[in-house]
């Protein structure tokens, strides 16, 4: 059992979870707006905003993370779950965007693809459980919040996971919706996770 004291944030606190929890939500609502079910109706790029929402989240998880001078960080700066955030939104996606921009067209033409592709998927899940859960036993975040990202974990894992099966077993207008929404919910998950956070210091009471 983890004792909490909750009192009202202290203005760094505040500032904190306001700007990164506004960093996240636009991460998030720009993810949803570039992903390829939205995309093309809104007349964008596929993908366009990639590099813009990889700033955004990046800079929005690492405040979560540290803080300021040692003020509003989510995992109360403990090593292993300040270290799964930093890895997660701030190395793992610029890897993935140079990394993935590399791989020759012959890789994407063979098994290996799915091999790279499979442990990628991993090592976020690794990451992102380690950062949930050392979110969840911080006490920074009050109950039930601090499960959020839990939650928000399994909603990304289970989105792909149907946009992996249904993107192998068929295809069609209709696989292209589902494949679509399952890449609209990591985005949405985000965005929510920013959008308690505000909530949350704005209306309610933190662990200091």
């Amino acid at each position: 059992m983890i004792d909490r004291t909750f009192a009202a944030p202290s203005t760094t606190f505040r500032n904190v979870w306001l700007l990164a929890g506004g960093l996240l939500a636009a991460s998030g609502i720009l993810g949803v707006v570039h992903s390829p079910l939205l995309a093309g109706p809104l007349g964008l790029a596929e993908g366009g905003l990639t590099p813009l929402v990889i700033l955004l989240f990046g800079g929005g998880g690492m405040l979560f993370a540290l803080g300021f001078r040692g003020v509003g960080s989510v995992t109360a700066r403990r090593p292993l779950g300040t270290t799964a955030i930093i890895l997660l939104v701030a190395i793992l996606p610029f890897v993935r965007l140079f990394v993935w921009d590399a791989v020759p067209p012959s890789v994407y033409a063979s098994g290996w693809l799915f091999l790279y592709t499979g442990i990628d998927l991993l090592v976020e899940l690794a990451l992102a459980l380690v950062a949930a859960i050392a979110i969840a036993r911080a006490g920074v975040v009050p109950e039930p919040w601090c499960r959020a990202p839990l939650w928000a974990v399994g909603v990304s894992a289970a989105a792909e996971v149907v946009r992996v099966v249904v993107g192998i077993l068929g295809d069609g207008a209709v696989v292209d919706v589902i494949v679509g929404i399952a890449h609209i919910l990591p985005a949405l998950a985000t965005a929510s996770l920013g959008v308690i956070a505000i909530l949350l210091v704005t209306r309610g009471r933190v662990a200091r």
